[in-house]
């Protein structure tokens, strides 16, 4: 893990909708926040284009294809089938069915053509429930029943050019930044003249040289460059892909409490750069790689976690319960796909969902702080005077997604790394000396239920997080971690508090669960 990037979610916020719920939307694409326009010469380059999306489609999407009779919707429609993982030789055109469901997929996926319906009420009778909250609906001819599509609907509008070549125009809210990783053209071009460029904007100064720090699964990349200030860290974020903005406000919100986040010098929000501190480039796990004392290294990470729990919290999104479970869905989403072979059942997916509510009811007990997210030795820096007796000799990264939740989040990121082994006896002796320095505010007790339980739920969460890595993104090296993975969970699944989830893994677990 580099010291200076972040793993980007690529924007698998995942929504649920209510079947029962029927939301009135417009047609009219003038009238929507249009994406993107593609001229596409050849049914290939339309295959093409669904198969790019398809990896980015997540549980509670709707495609809306529109245009006339000929012009690619099913084409298209078929193509998203086959890049979800259809193996039917055959896939057949629903219009005389309107329907045809499909969970040989990742996700349970309905293809649905509403090219003969007479009355938009009939579309009750179809009974897409399961689809609009658990998987992917691809709607042909949507005008025929717009009652059914939600808000968050993709809209692909297709219109003749000429006999061969269809104009596909790209609306709807909340998809700009997954249709820009599917098109990556919409993001700004990741140049060397362009970092070098901004270098020397921001500082005013002749710079003549970028060198690579790090970049990680996210599209940031991280430049060191030098100036007459002394060295500095360019943070290059294309947008629509990135944002430099959260970055920055956790960051002065860091600094302000007394914690040594980067100090963010210069950003440029529309091309996507930021002027940054250099930590240098010993990280915490490097530091005990080289000798330095690994209990004095924990306990410093573990007294900046005190410091910041009794602060006011950031102004940044509560730890909400749909977040929860949205987290732990990813399990469903993506691991269990690979494992079984095909889309998880929406009835099971469901039943982990519900099986979390007093779980996460549990969690939320406890004291609520800033939670940084990926609180752990690699995205901790040991600065270059080493420790001392203040908080601001060690570094703090990678916080941008940054939300209001339990006390015990951060501690199960330091405590239950994925990347590195933290010995027994050194975890018991930092949850000690994190719960007396809290002075009262949770007891021991509550405080060991959310951290297994919130233990828990990050594992699963990871799990489906770096299976989509691999899986997807063809990041095949996250695979070496899970052995830990499973051993972290099957530890935190040993106690009685994580009994219903214990049960649920035992049915729908891997193999490794019983050998970790």
């Amino acid at each position: 893990m580099c010291p200076y990037a972040a793993i980007a979610m690529y924007g698998d916020h995942i929504t649920r909708l209510s079947a029962c719920v029927k939301l009135p939307v417009s047609l009219n694409f003038g009238a929507m926040n249009m994406i993107l326009t593609k001229t596409l010469t050849t049914e290939a380059a339309t295959q093409q284009m669904a198969a790019q999306l398809a990896p980015y489609l997540v549980a509670g999407d709707v495609i809306a294809l529109s245009g006339d009779l000929g012009m690619g919707k099913s084409v298209f429609a078929r193509s998203i089938l086959r890049a979800l993982g259809c193996r039917e030789a055959h896939i057949p055109s629903p219009t005389f069915t309107l329907v045809q469901t499909y969970m040989d997929t990742r996700l349970p996926t309905a293809h649905v053509d509403l090219y003969r319906l007479e009355d938009p009420q009939e579309i009750d009778a179809l009974d897409l429930g399961d689809f609009l909250n658990h998987g992917v609906t691809l709607v042909e001819w949507p005008e025929k029943a717009p009652q059914v599509l939600p808000a968050n609907t993709l809209h692909i509008s297709f219109k003749a050019v000429d006999d061969t070549t269809r104009t596909l125009t790209f609306s709807g809210k909340g998809w700009e930044k997954r249709i820009a990783f599917a098109e990556r053209s919409l993001a700004r071009p990741v140049t060397p003249e362009g970092r070098l460029d901004y270098a020397r904007a921001a500082t005013g100064e002749a710079i003549d040289d970028v060198a690579i720090v790090a970049a990680d699964a996210s599209f940031r990349s991280y430049w060191r460059i030098q100036t007459s200030q002394g060295s500095r860290i360019l943070m290059d974020a294309p947008p629509p892909l990135e944002d430099v903005v959260p970055f920055a406000q956790v960051s002065a919100y860091l600094n302000s409490v007394g914690i040594h986040a980067p100090a963010v010098y210069h950003t440029d929000t529309v091309k996507g750069y930021a002027l940054l501190e250099d930590f240098g480039d010993t990280t915490m796990f490097e530091a005990m790689k080289r000798g330095d004392n690994m209990t004095a290294l924990y306990e410093k990470a573990v007294d900046i976690l005190i410091h910041l729990a009794k602060q006011k919290p950031a102004d940044v999104p509560a730890f909400s319960t749909q977040m929860y479970q949205d987290e732990v869905s990813l399990y469903a989403d993506w691991y269990l796909p690979v494992v079984h072979g095909g889309a998880t059942e929406p009835a099971l997916r469901q039943q982990l969902r519900d099986m979390w509510l007093p779980l996460i009811a549990k969690i939320n007990k406890t004291p609520k702080t800033t939670i940084m997210g990926d609180y752990h030795c690699q995205n901790l820096m040991v600065l270059p005077n080493g420790l001392d007796d203040t908080l601001a000799c060690m570094g703090v990264l990678d916080f941008q997604g940054a939300r209001v939740g339990t006390v015990a989040y951060d501690m199960v990121s330091l405590l239950y790394d994925v990347r590195f082994d933290v010995p027994a006896d050194l975890r018991g002796h930092l949850i000690r000396r994190y719960v007396e320095g809290l002075d009262g505010a949770v007891t021991m007790e509550a405080f060991m239920t959310a951290l297994r339980l919130s233990g828990v739920q990050n594992l699963m969460r990871i799990a489906g997080i770096f299976t989509r890595l691999q899986h997807r993104d063809g990041k095949a090296a996250y695979g070496r971690y899970m052995p830990r993975l499973w051993g972290h969970l099957s530890e935190l699944l040993a106690h009685p508090d994580c009994a219903s989830v214990r049960e649920f893994l035992g049915r729908y677990g891997p193999a490794e669960l019983e050998t970790a």
